[in-house]
């Protein structure tokens, strides 16, 4: 792992869903991604997830509720890490989860112009042991719409972005889903949390300014 950076005064907070949250589809695990991360980045993580939480509302665990409640001049780096609950249980248009997300992210840096915000594409997902990149959801788009929708988004506003996709294509594949989610559908494993927290600490250690 990369360490040109030292974050031990960094104060992160990480925003998102059950897979920030920690749950592995049927109970939420004290060891979740935010928890490991703060161990391999030897700082302060506070992880602020929620299941089900979606980009989209109206909820009172969408981004936009989220956002609002938090004091951003707390911290110094924000993971941004949703858009799965979007496909799967919103009938929202794909430019609308878009212009949410962008909406939501001027409100972070209009608090904090200082703060470092980066975003965490959705994991791989699989509906009815069926990979769902290339499937239609509920809004009309698929999950790989859902995915360079969300990716644009980011990139329009220079924000880093971490595309499974590119940065670990082998993390969860086809093959290996139903021992990497522990639900063979959405949600880590104890293990593949921990994994995602190396993968996110060491994009973090090389894209870090």
């Amino acid at each position: 792992m990369k360490k040109a950076f030292n974050f031990n005064n960094y104060h992160i907070i990480t925003i998102g869903d059950s897979i920030t949250k920690g749950y592995d589809g049927s109970k939420v695990l004290e060891q979740n991604y935010p928890k490991w991360l703060a161990y391999y980045l030897q700082t302060n993580v506070t992880n602020v997830g929620e299941n089900g939480a979606t980009i989209t509302g109206p909820r009172t665990i969408d981004m936009t509720s989220k956002v609002n409640s938090i004091n951003w001049t707390d911290y110094q780096l924000v993971l941004c890490f949703y858009g799965t609950n979007d496909y799967g249980h919103r009938k929202t248009a794909i430019e609308d989860v878009s212009l949410t997300l962008a909406n939501n992210l001027n409100r972070i840096r209009q608090a904090n112009p200082h703060l470092q915000i980066y975003g965490i594409l959705p994991t791989p997902r699989y509906d009815n042991y069926k990979n769902a990149d290339d499937v239609l959801g509920v809004g009309g788009y698929t999950f790989s719409d859902l995915i360079d929708a969300l990716k644009l988004t980011y990139q329009v506003l220079n924000i880093p972005t971490l595309d499974w996709r590119e940065w670990n294509p082998m993390m969860i594949t086809d093959d290996n889903y139903q021992n990497k989610l522990n639900d063979s559908h959405l949600h880590p494993t104890a293990k593949t949390y921990q994994e995602i927290a190396i993968n996110i600490a060491n994009y973090l250690y090389n894209t870090i300014k």
